[in-house]
């Protein structure tokens, strides 16, 4: 396990250089839970100066987020094309290899 930055275009590892890496935000990196209700998330796409002088419309980035089990999320869906948030199931231990690795929110730091 390592910190990356996933708007990087070369994402390696940081003890032995691959580029074989899966991030905490892959489905199969957690253990889904029984489904839940989720919440629409509507985020635009960031528009330049002249679409926004010429009044063009935002394109819409539509997720559908878990609304009980949100722990934190970054909002890199322009960038990425996906959205990054951690929920509070049981994600891949990488010690272990069970999932047992929980993320709780102990503040937001800048």
């Amino acid at each position: 396990m390592y910190e990356a930055n996933l708007l990087s275009d070369d994402i390696r590892c940081t003890e032995c250089g691959s580029q074989n890496i899966l991030p905490y935000d892959d489905k199969s990196m957690r253990k889904i839970v029984l489904p839940r209700p989720v919440r629409r998330v509507v985020k635009y796409v960031q528009q330049t100066l002249w679409e926004k002088l010429l009044r063009r419309e935002q394109d819409e980035i539509v997720s559908y987020v878990p609304a009980d089990i949100n722990v934190f999320d970054w909002h890199a869906g322009s960038k990425l094309g996906r959205d990054l948030y951690l929920t509070n199931e049981g994600y891949l231990c990488p010690s272990c290899q069970k999932f047992a690795l929980k993320f709780f929110n102990a503040g937001c730091w800048d």
